[in-house]
């Protein structure tokens, strides 16, 4: 008796759903952290914050945005709102590679791995959308014959 590899992978649609609610809660947390920081109006020690709550209100809105953004894409499973947010996050968190400090390191990575999660999901969601249209086509040709 041989032992298939494959009957120990995962599937795609079981990865492609593990992403998914990654992405939903970890986006819902981060929207929910933004908005205890906007309303206890505490900067967090941060020295660009110190001192100038309008830039505080800003990110917070902006952060609120972007998840907003991931969350309202990947449950849609629409591929240009997952890969804007992708982008975007990528950006953030290249901006904050210039300030990183021991204590955000771990923020850092875990936020880098649900950016990946993004693309990664981003990336299947256009993979079932070709799969789709292959079917469309195929049973469309066999509908002809």
């Amino acid at each position: 008796m041989a032992i298939n590899i494959n009957d120990y992978m995962p599937s795609l649609e079981s990865i492609f759903k593990i992403l998914k609610w990654i992405l939903l809660v970890s986006n819902g947390l981060v929207i929910i952290g933004s908005i205890f920081v906007l309303i206890s109006g505490r900067d967090l020690g941060e020295p660009e914050f110190r001192n100038n709550h309008r830039v505080l209100i800003f990110a917070c809105f902006m952060i609120i945005l972007f998840c907003l953004l991931g969350i309202v894409g990947v449950w849609r499973k629409h591929f240009p709102s997952v890969l804007t947010y992708a982008i975007l996050m990528t950006i953030a968190l290249l901006l904050e590679i210039a300030e990183l400090s021991k204590e955000d390191v771990g923020s850092f990575f875990a936020s880098s791995a649900i950016v990946l999660c993004a693309y990664v999901y981003a990336f299947l969601i256009r993979h079932y959308e070709k799969q789709e249209e292959m079917k469309r086509v195929f049973s469309h040709q066999t509908a002809k014959i």
